[in-house]
């Protein structure tokens, strides 16, 4: 089910979010041959940010209706000062670096919070692979960004909110080339 949608600026790309975050992408008909790496990378790197604010914008509103607030009531708690561990909770959230590469290499897209999307395209990419296969590679790329990013956040969860994940197996996932055994 369709959660949230976004178009790209130039208005040739969608994307469709689900509830639970799953990404599906699609071109307008006969565009993605008109494109080049550099103009896609920039038109991927605005619909990441359009696609995540309508996300967010969705997930809000959901939760407005669930609490049964009015849209003033909810505006009005969302301006309400916010204590100094949810001030540092939200500034690590914000912080969150992940990546994802496409299974062949051809794409790597990076994200700084949720707003600052880079995305790498190589250079021959669009001639090199079919539209199918140019999506296949950038929703596997995408796919592995998020899973790293949900990773961090239960993380950082767990820093801020004790979850009762064990220190050794946080320090473990941080640090993946530490060896805990003595």
């Amino acid at each position: 089910m369709v959660f949230a949608t976004a178009v790209s600026p130039d208005g040739r790309i969608q994307a469709r979010i689900s509830e639970s975050g799953e990404v599906g992408l699609s071109f307008d008909p006969g565009v993605y041959r008109r494109y080049e790496e550099s103009a896609l990378s920039h038109q991927l790197e605005r619909l990441g940010q359009l696609s995540w604010i309508a996300y967010d914008r969705a997930r809000t509103e959901e939760l407005r209706v669930a609490l049964g607030r009015t849209v003033e009531e909810f505006a009005e708690d969302l301006r309400r000062p916010k204590d100094k561990q949810r001030q540092r909770y939200d500034a690590d959230l914000a912080a969150i670096e992940a990546e994802g590469v496409s299974p062949s290499g051809w794409l790597r897209i990076k994200a700084r919070g949720v707003l600052h999307w880079r995305v790498e395209i190589e250079r021959g990419a669009l001639r090199a692979l079919t539209e199918h296969e140019f999506l296949a590679e950038l929703e596997t790329a995408l796919r592995t960004l998020l899973a790293g990013r949900e990773t961090q956040i239960t993380l950082i969860k767990a820093r801020h909110y004790d979850l009762g994940i064990p220190r050794a197996w946080r320090d473990l996932i941080n640090d993946p080339g530490r060896n805990t055994a003595r």
